[in-house]
């Protein structure tokens, strides 16, 4: 089961709102960062190819985040 770690830039008017979406994606834990213009995200998926169709497909579509780049993979 690979774990991946998402690095969000977001429109900080919308954090909030981006907080709620991304806590509602089946594996996704939100996390804060120092910068209210980002948020991280740690997935748990069942293999690689659900993680990128989350990043591709579900975050970068979520209102207010205005870009996402996978910066940690573990396999185990």
């Amino acid at each position: 089961m690979p774990t991946i770690g998402v690095l969000m830039r977001i429109d900080e008017r919308e954090r909030e709102a981006v907080w709620c979406a991304l806590a509602r994606l089946p594996g996704a834990l939100p996390f804060a960062l120092d910068d209210d213009s980002q948020l991280g995200l740690v997935l748990e998926t069942e293999d690689v190819e659900s993680a990128y169709r989350l990043v591709s497909d579900d975050i970068v579509k979520v209102k207010g985040v205005l870009s996402a780049y996978p910066v940690y993979a573990h396999y185990g």
